[in-house]
This record gives structure tokens, sequence and C-alpha cells, in this order.
């Protein structure tokens, strides 16, 4: 447990190669692990992981490892609203702003970036997330956030508009005193 955990759905290849002609046997957790004799072996979930070497001189050599996961951040796909000033669905967003909304305000949860597909699905990095203005209406961008360990997951972030209008009603009033003022 040295506080560098595998993220999860991860496979981590634990080596026990030693030179000369030598057998392999692995063990989970004390138990045994049937028919895995290689040198070299595919850990993916996680416990203590021990291997015995029989050297071709009949000496025995063991190795042991704790191996451990660490879930992918949970998160939470989000809508930003922002004004739009001449209701043509463009505007211009702080994708920060959504931030506390994705990590549920997780203090062990980092923005790595902020990203969106083209036309083509191809990956774009979105290089000044502070101001950022959709290139389409009701776009559809992505956050890749981080734990303190480098797992990492990705969460919607939905740019949407207001468009709450403001209709001011006519006010009609008498100026009584002729002054120009009512």
């Amino acid at each position: 447990a040295t506080n560098n955990p595998i993220c999860a759905n991860e496979t981590f290849q634990l080596n026990a190669n030693q030179a000369g002609n030598n057998t392999y046997k692995w063990f989970k957790d004390g138990v045994e692990i049937l028919n895995e004799t290689n040198d070299i072996f595919a850990v993916s979930i996680p416990g203590i992981y021990t291997v015995e070497v029989t050297l071709q001189n009949n000496c025995i050599a063991y190795g042991e490892i704790k191996i451990e996961y660490s879930p992918n951040p949970i998160l939470n796909n989000t809508t930003l609203i922002a004004c739009d000033e001449n209701q043509d669905g463009f505007t211009t967003y702080n994708l920060f702003d959504s931030v506390q909304n994705i990590t549920n305000n997780d203090q062990y949860l980092s923005i790595e970036n902020f990203f969106y597909l083209d036309s083509l699905l191809n990956i774009v990095e979105i290089d000044s997330p502070e101001s950022f203005e959709n290139t389409t209406v009701s776009q559809i961008v992505f956050a890749k956030i981080m734990n303190q360990f480098g797992c990492s997951s990705i969460a919607e972030v939905t740019l949407d508009i207001s468009n709450n209008g403001l209709i001011i009603p006519p006010l009609e009033t008498c100026d009584d005193d002729n002054d120009g003022y009512t």
C-alpha cells in the first residue's frame, strides 16, 4: 500500500522473469491461481499477489506485491446556461463554471481539460475554456476530470442559453403641471 493504486478497468503486468529454465506459480491472497505458470501475470483485481519461482538449481525464490485499485471519479453531467443577448443560440461560456456541478464539490477531483467532437468525431481540445463560444446551438462539450491518483472520467456539459425575454409594459401618465416631468 504505497498510495499509488491502479485505475479501475486497467490491468497491470507482474513480471517475475528470472534467467534460466524456471517454473512459476502465482498466488492471490494466499490461494494458488491454477494454470498460471508463466513468468508474466496480468492483474485485473486488487489483492496480494505472490509468485513462487523454482529456479533451475531447485532453489525457490518468492516475490509479493499488494495491488490496489482506485475507482474512476463519479461525475454528474450538467447544463451550463449563459445569456444570449441577440437570441441567435450562440454566446460565450466560462466552462469552469460547470466544474462544481460535475464533481459535486469533491475536493479530490480536478479538471484536466475540456473538449468537443467535431463533425468527423475528432476530439478538439478547448484552448480557452474560460471564454468558449459555442459552435452549434445546444452544443455538448466534455470535461475530463481526474482524481488524486490520475484516474479519470468524462462528463457531458450541455451549453444552453437563457431565452427569458424581458417585456416592459407601456407606462402612460400625465404631466399635470406641464413641467415636462411626470
